[in-house]
C-alpha cells in the first residue's frame, strides 16, 4: 500500500501535493476542539467549530475563522459565551449568523452577528415564552421566510420534545413550534426545498426494542405543516437524521442499518410520494463502522457524505478515521476514501468529519476533528473523486503517516536528532544511518537539500534563513523518513 507523506507543523499538518490545492491540515486548539460547519459565500469559507474552554466544568465555547482555498487561517474569533450547534450557523446577506446554547446553564439561546471579516455587530439572548423549557439544545438554525429558525431538543423536568423557535433578526420569539413531543424527539437538520418550504428531519423515540424512528415534515411560510413522512420502526440508532433535497424533489437522508442497532449508518432516498427510491446499506461486517454525520446534493445531482470509518482487519486497524464518499442519484456508490493519520507508536489517529461542501471547481472540503493529545480541529480538501495526491494512486484507504513517509513501510530504524534548537547559525545533525537531508519552512517550501548522503554527525549553516519555524527531513537509502523541527531566530 502506497503511504502518503505529510510535513508536521506546529499547529497544522500541510500538505501541498505537486503544486495542487489539496491538503489535509489540523488546528491545534487548548482543549478538545471540533469544527461543526463549514459555511461559504462568493468563493469564501468559514469554520465554525466547538471547544471546551472550562475543564472543571465542561463549559463549551465556540469560535470561527476564515480560511483561504489552501487552508490557511485569515482570521478568528473566539465566541466564549456561545455553544454552537452542527447546523445552527448561516450567513444573512453580508452577515454571520452564530446560534447555540449559553453555557452552562443552557437555559437560552444566543445570536450572535458579524460581519464577514469577523467584527462584532450584535450579540442577542433570547427570552423564553410563557412555556419555558428548563434546558434547551440548538442543533441547526437557518433564515426562513425573513425570519430565523432555531430548532433542537427543549428539556422540561424530565420530559423533552423537539423544538423550533421562531424569531425576528433581534432575538424576539414569535412563535415556538413543538410538533414532536416523545422523550426522543429531536429536530437534527432543517433545509429550504425547492417549493421554498421548511423542511426538517426528526429523529425520534417511543422506548423500548425496535422504537426509533425518522420523521420528516414540511411546513408553509406560516408554519402550517402541509406535507410530513415517517418511517418504519428501527432498534435503537445512534444515527443523526441528517439529509438533503435532489434536484428532482427526492430527499436523501441518513437512515439506520436493517440489521443493525448502531456501528454502520444506511443512507436512504424517498420520493415525494412518499414511497422509498432506494436504500444504501453498506454490508453487515463485524470489523466494520460507518458513521455518517452529514449529506450534501452537488452540481451534477451526486450525494457525498461525511462522518467516521472502521475496518478493524486492516494494518493498521483503522478504529475510526475521516472518510467521505459519493453515490449517484440512484444510489450506487462511486468511491468510498478513508483518511488515515498514522501516530508515532503505528496506531491510526481516530478522527471525523461533522461537515463537507462542494466548491465552485468540484473539489471538496471537509472539516471535523483529528486525535492528537486532545481532539484538534482538522480540515481536508480534495478533488471529485475524494484523492489528495492525484498523482498517487487513490484508494480506499489512503494512509497519512507522519511517522515514516516512505512509499513503503520498512522496519529498519533511524536514530535522528538535532541541536542546538533554537539555533542563529549552525545546527547539528547526528543519524545512525546514511541519509540525504532536506528543510522545509513553515509552508511547506524546500529551503534546503543535499545531494550527498551524511552518517553519524554533520554540520549545516542555517544563518542565511529567516527566523521563524523549519523543518529537517532525513531520508535514508531503504526509504525511511525521520523529522523534526526547530526555531531559527
Amino acid at each position: 500500500m502506497k503511504y502518503l507523506f505529510i510535513i508536521l507543523v506546529s499547529s497544522f499538518i500541510i500538505c501541498n501535493l505537486n503544486g495542487q490545492t489539496n491538503f489535509y491540515k489540523w488546528i491545534d486548539k487548548t482543549g478538545n476542539a471540533t469544527a461543526y460547519q463549514l459555511i461559504s459565500n462568493s468563493s469564501r469559507y468559514y469554520i465554525v467549530y466547538s471547544n471546551i474552554c472550562v475543564f472543571d466544568f465542561s463549559y463549551e465555547c465556540s469560535g470561527i475563522m476564515e480560511i483561504g482555498e489552501s487552508g490557511n487561517i485569515l482570521w478568528k474569533k473566539e465566541l466564549t459565551y456561545l455553544d454552537i450547534g452542527p447546523g445552527s450557523n448561516f450567513i444573512d446577506n453580508d452577515t454571520i449568523i452564530c446560534v447555540g446554547n449559553n453555557d452552562p446553564w443552557r437555559d437560552k439561546f444566543v445570536i450572535t452577528k458579524m460581519s464577514l471579516n469577523g467584527d462584532s455587530l450584535a450579540t442577542y439572548y433570547m427570552n423564553q415564552t410563557a412555556d419555558k423549557f428548563d434546558r434547551i439544545y440548538v442543533i441547526s438554525a437557518l433564515k426562513f421566510n425573513n425570519q430565523y429558525t432555531i430548532s433542537g431538543q427543549g428539556v422540561k423536568t424530565d420530559s423533552q420534545s423537539a423544538m423550533t423557535f421562531v424569531t425576528d433578526r433581534f432575538g424576539n420569539v414569535n412563535k415556538l413550534i413543538k410538533p414532536e413531543t416523545l422523550n426522543g424527539a429531536v429536530v437534527w437538520d432543517a433545509f429550504i426545498d425547492k417549493d421554498s418550504l421548511l423542511t426538517q428531519l426528526y429523529n425520534l423515540d417511543k422506548g423500548g426494542f425496535q422504537s426509533s424512528y425518522r420523521k420528516i415534515i414540511k411546513f408553509d411560510n406560516n408554519f402550517n405543516q402541509v406535507w410530513s413522512y415517517t418511517s418504519d420502526t428501527l432498534r435503537t440508532n445512534d444515527s443523526y437524521p441528517k439529509g438533503c433535497e435532489l434536484p428532482d424533489g427526492r430527499i436523501a437522508f441518513i437512515y439506520g442499518h436493517k440489521e443493525l442497532e448502531r456501528g454502520i449508518n444506511s443512507v436512504r432516498c424517498i420520493k415525494p410520494d412518499k414511497t422509498i427510491s432506494w436504500e444504501f446499506n453498506w454490508p453487515n461486517v463485524n470489523s466494520w463502522q460507518r458513521i455518517i454525520r452529514r449529506l450534501i446534493v452537488t452540481k451534477n445531482g451526486d450525494i457525498i457524505g461525511c462522518g467516521e470509518y472502521t475496518s478493524l482487519k486492516n494494518m493498521p486497524r483503522i478504529n475510526g478515521s475521516p472518510f467521505v464518499f459519493r453515490l449517484n442519484n440512484k444510489g450506487k456508490m462511486l468511491w468510498e476514501r478513508a483518511y488515515v493519520e498514522v501516530a508515532a507508536d503505528g496506531k491510526d489517529k481516530t478522527g471525523n468529519l461533522w461537515d463537507i461542501i462542494e466548491l465552485d471547481n468540484g473539489d471538496l472540503m471537509a472539516a471535523g476533528h483529528v486525535k492528537n493529545e486532545n481532539w484538534d480541529i482538522l480540515l481536508i480538501r480534495i478533488d471529485s473523486e475524494g484523492c489528495i495526491d492525484q498523482e498517487d494512486t487513490c484508494q480506499e484507504i489512503n494512509i497519512i503517516d507522519i511517522t515514516s513517509g516512505g512509499e513503503d513501510v520498512s522496519e529498519e530504524k533511524n536514530d535522528f536528532n538535532i541541536y542546538p534548537n533554537p539555533v542563529s547559525d549552525l545546527i547539528t545533525i547526528e543519524t545512525s544511518q546514511p541519509c540525504k537531508i532536506e528543510m522545509y519552512d513553515i509552508t511547506g517550501h524546500k529551503v534546503l537539500t543535499t545531494s550527498t548522503s551524511y552518517e553519524n554527525s554533520t554540520y549545516v549553516d542555517v544563518a542565511d534563513l529567516k527566523n521563524g519555524l523549519y523543518f529537517v527531513k532525513c531520508t535514508t537509502s531503504s526509504g525511511v523518513v525521520s523529522t523534526h523541527k526547530f526555531v531559527k531566530q
